[in-house]
């Protein structure tokens, strides 16, 4: 998300596989927790958007997500796609 704010993106669409992630990042209760934390940064990134929006999907609907993600650990330079995903 930072990387997208730095290239100015203004709207996001997070999708995770996470279910629990999601269920906190959307929650407007906060503990006091050490994953609180990381969640509130989370939170405080997404303040960062005009419109972002986070959601779960099952991890065989991000199958894209998942091979780009395992790509990115075998290539040395910095990339990052910018729209839809390539077929």
């Amino acid at each position: 998300m930072m990387m997208a704010r730095e290239d100015g993106l203004w709207s996001c669409d997070v999708e995770l596989d996470a279910h629990m992630v999601v269920k906190l990042v959307s929650s407007p209760i906060v503990s006091c927790s050490e994953v609180d934390l990381v969640i509130q940064d989370i939170k405080l990134q997404l303040l960062d958007f005009l419109d972002c929006k986070i959601s779960f999907v099952p991890r065989k609907v991000n199958m894209a997500a998942h091979c780009l993600a395992k790509l990115g650990l075998t290539i040395e330079n910095d990339n990052f796609l910018v729209g839809g995903v390539p077929y």
